[in-house]
Formats: structure tokens, C-alpha cells, sequence
């Protein structure tokens, strides 16, 4: 069982039941992972200032809506990354991502699909959920939470909300961010 893995992990010391106690009530008492993290992080680091934020959280992503929108109506991150990657390419680099005409998901009760245009229509893939542009405008304005930023678009949500001053990242993270600096400039989220 997964309790007995983590029991076997952290031993039996009396550190090692705290932090099975820990662990079980993150992963046994939450919903979902988001939530189990978040209650962990802040089990572990929170006495020392650490503060966890809820990416979802509505008034977030009703602050972050306009940008949302550029994505999916003007599609300002699929053009500009697109165009970054052409370049790297052409000076001998590897793309890290593929960018989509709209990088964004719809958050559904039970599932999380993505959004795609298809002819003049904002469809919600493996759903019956469809909107033309004014309705889609109307509904991400409406309902922020319900839209999802991908991996294209998540820095740049990340930054318009709460923006950074240093990024500590692996190799392959520090070369994506890197197709990202012209998406950042036009979308106007500092890099």
C-alpha cells in the first residue's frame, strides 16, 4: 500500500511518523494533488514565511482574463513562440515546446480538455461545449477559473499575477523560457 511505502521511506524514527503523518494527511485527506501540495509545502516551509498560491484561484485568473483572451482570440504566445523557435532552429537549437494557436484548457467539473477554433467556433475538445467569439469573450470574462493556461502560456500567467524577480529552473525549463521573451514583450508581462 502507499502507506507502507511511505512508512518504509521516512524509517521509524519519531521525525519519520511526523512526517508519515505529514504526508498521509496531505495525500489521503485532499481532494486532489494541487491541494495535497499546496498543504504539505506549507506544512514544511510555512513557519518560515513561505506562502503558497492557488494558480486557479478566481480572482487571479479574473485579474489575468485579458491575457487569457490575447491567447485564445488574438493568439499573440502560438505567434511568437512560433516565430522564436523558427529562429533558434535556424542558429542550430532544438525547440523545447510545441505552441498551439490557443494554449489554454477548459476546466470542467470532472476534466480538463483543451480549446481549440474551429471553424469561427471556440470548442471545448471531448465535450459538446462550443461558443462563437463574442460568447467565448463573454464566458472567459464570466468564468476566468474555468480557463487553464498550458505549459506555453503559464509563465507568462505567472508573471502578469505575481510576477518574480529570480527563476531557479532545470536546463530544459531555462531553454523554454528562453522561446518565451518575445511573447513575454508582447503580451506586456515582464520577463
Amino acid at each position: 500500500s502507499l502507506e507502507a511505502e511511505i512508512n518504509a521511506l521516512f524509517g521509524s524514527s519519531e521525525r519519520g511518523h511526523e512526517l508519515m503523518k505529514m504526508f498521509s494527511s496531505a495525500y489521503f485527506q485532499h481532494a486532489d494533488l494541487a491541494h495535497a501540495t499546496r498543504f504539505l509545502v506549507n506544512e514544511l516551509f510555512g513557519s518560515y514565511g513561505l506562502i503558497t498560491v492557488d494558480g486557479d484561484d478566481t480572482a487571479l485568473k479574473k485579474n489575468a482574463s485579458a491575457l487569457l483572451l490575447r491567447d485564445a482570440i488574438d493568439n499573440i504566445p502560438y505567434r511568437e513562440v512560433t516565430e522564436t523557435i523558427s529562429k533558434l532552429r535556424s542558429a542550430g537549437y532544438d525547440s523545447q515546446v510545441n505552441p498551439r494557436e490557443i494554449n489554454s484548457f477548459y476546466l470542467g467539473e470532472q476534466f480538463r480538455s483543451r480549446i481549440e477554433k474551429k471553424g469561427g467556433k471556440y470548442q471545448v475538445l471531448n465535450s459538446d461545449m462550443q461558443f462563437n467569439e463574442a460568447k467565448f469573450r463573454e464566458h472567459v470574462l464570466a468564468h476566468p477559473e474555468k480557463i487553464s493556461p498550458n505549459v506555453v502560456l503559464r509563465p507568462a500567467y505567472q508573471q502578469h499575477v505575481l510576477p518574480g524577480i529570480a527563476y531557479a529552473g532545470g536546463p530544459a525549463e531555462i531553454a523554454y523560457w528562453l522561446e518565451y521573451k518575445s511573447m513575454f514583450s508582447h503580451l506586456n508581462v515582464p520577463f
